[in-house]
């Protein structure tokens, strides 16, 4: 038995973080400027702000605001060859609790936070983490596909990963031969190795979620086909796609650095991540 296989099965037992955001490649979903700013990199807010009607804070039905569960300390956070490495997907997570309520905590006393379940209309997802506290520039990512009852995994890619040695966002995309198949669930973590000499990587930084490609549904493909760029993610939102949603504001960033309805939407996003790090991945991020 390898490592890979020893893993699979006490991955979720050590550790349980974070997930996941989707790389738009389906034609209709796909962002597309206006006519108006074509070849244009960064046109002025008051050209954009008559077309942005939906772009703001970005909200989800059925994922509550940060500081409705803050506090405690992220699983994520693990001392790694004498640093203290965070490092922590970027999905919606929530505070462990036992059947009475009461939150479940690590044997060093913190409370343990799970990520959510995230979906993605997209073929081919790209992934995004938060690393912090660490100088270390290497890590890994993995992709698994879950069999039927939940009780068995295979892995689909197994992809290196470089990290900017400082804190920040890494973002890892699927390969042009890679793509999640329709109603299939996977999980995917990315882990930054801290004991070279470790059978089965429990000594490692891990952060791993879950999503689930979906079929577009036939509302949201007619809406997105005439949809302006920036309600894009509000549409994505509406229907629960997470990583659509993320992967979305994330393009306008690139595109539109300096706007401020952008940022916002980028800030309301991190705070439905609702992880104790919230506030650094803010500051880490702020253009």
């Amino acid at each position: 038995m390898n490592k890979h296989s020893i893993y699979l099965r006490t991955v979720s037992l050590v550790l349980c973080m974070g997930l996941v955001v989707g790389e738009s490649l389906v034609a209709a979903a796909s962002i597309k400027p206006g006519a108006s700013n074509q070849g244009q990199q960064t046109p002025s807010v008051n050209i954009l702000a008559g077309r942005r009607s939906r772009l703001g804070g970005i909200k989800f039905r059925n994922i509550r605001a940060s500081g409705q569960r803050s506090g405690g300390v992220s699983r994520g956070t693990k001392e790694c060859d004498g640093e203290m490495v965070t490092l922590t997907a970027l999905v919606p997570h929530v505070k462990k609790e036992d059947p009475q309520g009461q939150p479940v905590l690590d044997i060093h006393g913190k409370e343990i936070w799970t990520p959510f379940e995230t979906s993605t209309i997209e073929p081919r997802t790209t992934f995004m983490v938060y690393v912090s506290g660490t100088t270390k520039t290497t890590a890994m990512f993995y992709l698994n596909k879950v069999i039927a009852d939940n009780n068995d995994e295979t892995i689909l890619d197994e992809i290196p990963v470089t990290l900017p040695g400082h804190d920040g966002i890494v973002s890892i995309s699927l390969p042009e031969n890679v793509q999640l198949d329709l109603n299939q669930k996977y999980r995917w973590f990315v882990t930054i190795e801290c004991d070279p000499s470790s059978v089965d990587y429990s000594g490692n930084v891990v952060a791993e979620s879950w999503v689930n490609r979906n079929p577009i549904p036939d509302t949201l493909a007619n809406q997105l086909k005439n949809a302006e760029e920036f309600d894009i993610p509000q549409l994505y939102a509406d229907a629960d796609l997470w990583t659509d949603t993320l992967s979305s504001v994330w393009e306008l960033r690139q595109r539109y650095p300096n706007d401020p309805d952008v940022e916002k939407a980028w800030q309301s996003l991190l705070d439905q991540v609702a992880v104790p790090e919230v506030s650094e991945m803010k500051q880490a991020t702020l253009n």
